[in-house]
């Protein structure tokens, strides 16, 4: 089955509902994955034999993105990302870098970046975005994204649920440039609820609420790509995250950052609370989906 394309295109790209099993790749074809769902995947059974099969980096950084290009180099005419946004941002980068094409195979709906065309990147100076081009076709099989761990299954959400309280923030920003939008803040909210009232049943693994939050990563991604700039998606709320995050970061490692102990979807669900509250909104639906949808089991 194939998800009604008139919405993803040109900014996102063709998204397909398969079995990973019998899905066939006859291109040379480069992996980067992470451990679990390639291994998953393994255990169903890929019917095609990779030319190379690299992992994801533990953090997506420019240097350890950039380690990836020569070791990918002429190893393949197309490139797999296979796993969460760790995986999508990898291949992304490398795809965009060697001039192939690259497919997505998210193991889980744990972000935004399986649908977008740039790659954020962490440094120690903060998030830098580069610009690169959305995957040719994103795979969605529903068996590997429910077999997916509770806090990874769904947690996407956050960046659905942010386009709430970033819009709100847009709204009271005097200064904003481009001004405040209320059409494209409407059609942004209205995405947000659509991911809000599947939040629950999408954590738990139930399809048509995977499918449901599916479309609402699509369109936020979209919808930022038609408005030209991220107003409506980044706003008080992960500025909150971001401080969070830098509390809650580790030890560095060759003058790279180490991952915090929580995820940043999790910072960012307490970020949009957060900003919600400040901001004077009714967080009501906001803490029921988020609590849904970012909790270990």
């Amino acid at each position: 089955m194939t998800l009604s394309t008139a919405l993803f295109v040109p900014a996102v790209p063709e998204v397909r509902e398969v079995s990973l099993a019998e899905h066939v790749e006859a291109a040379a074809a480069i992996v980067i994955k992470q451990f679990t769902p390639w291994r998953l995947l393994e255990a169903k059974g890929v019917s095609w034999e990779p030319a190379l099969v690299l992992d994801a980096p533990a953090l997506v950084t420019p240097s350890a993105l950039q380690r990836l290009v020569p070791r990918c180099k002429d190893m393949g005419e197309v490139v797999y990302g296979v796993g969460g946004g760790r995986a999508a941002d990898a291949a992304k980068f490398v795809a965009h870098a060697l001039g192939l094409p690259w497919v997505c195979v998210p193991s889980a709906l744990s972000c935004l970046a399986f649908f977008t065309a740039h790659v954020e990147l962490w440094t120690l100076n903060g998030w830098e975005r580069y610009e690169a081009a959305p995957a040719t076709l994103v795979l969605l099989d529903w068996s590997l994204i429910s077999a997916a761990p509770p806090l990874y299954r769904a947690a996407g959400i956050v960046d659905v649920l942010s386009l709430i309280t970033a819009c709100a923030s847009w709204q009271r920003n005097p200064h904003a440039q481009p001004a405040y939008d209320a059409s494209l803040a409407d059609l942004a909210r209205a995405v947000a609820m659509l991911g809000a009232q599947h939040a629950r049943l999408a954590h738990a693994g139930e399809v048509s609420a995977l499918r449901a939050l599916a479309m609402a990563l699509a369109l936020t991604a979209q919808l930022e790509r038609w408005a030209g700039h991220t107003h409506m998606r980044i706003g008080k709320e992960h500025v909150l995250a971001w401080q969070a995050y830098q509390l809650a970061e580790g030890a560095t490692w060759r003058g790279e950052p180490a991952p915090p102990r929580f995820t940043y979807a999790q910072l960012l669900a307490a970020g949009i609370l957060e900003a919600a509250l400040r901001l004077d909104l009714d967080a009501a639906l906001l803490r029921e989906a988020l609590g849904a949808s970012v909790s270990r089991s």
